[in-house]
């Protein structure tokens, strides 16, 4: 893969993660007034966005870094813990 497609690759990452970020702050700074007027309300709706999107943003960094750099062994190893993560997470809910 050429350089300028693994960086193409990784912006549209970076933007989704940005994108998610930016909605989350949205909701908290303006919206939320009009979302208190619905019967069904989240107060940490936005925190929640805030967090996955950091979350997209740094994992989708690490994995460009990894990508560009050449290092296939610290991609897998940080994918094998976002995995692990989200099964103990699911398995602790589905406990519940």
């Amino acid at each position: 893969m050429s350089v300028e497609r693994q960086r193409l690759v990784c912006a549209n990452g970076q933007v989704s993660g940005l994108a998610v970020l930016a909605l989350g702050v949205w909701m908290k700074v303006q919206l939320h007034i009009y979302m208190q007027l619905t019967t069904v309300y989240y107060d940490a709706a936005p925190y929640i966005l805030i967090a996955v999107g950091c979350v997209i943003v740094l994992v989708g960094s690490l994995g460009c870094l990894c990508t560009v750099k050449g290092f296939p062994v610290l991609l897998y190893i940080v994918s094998s813990h976002c995995y692990r993560r989200v099964f103990i997470t699911l398995k602790q809910h589905t406990r519940q």
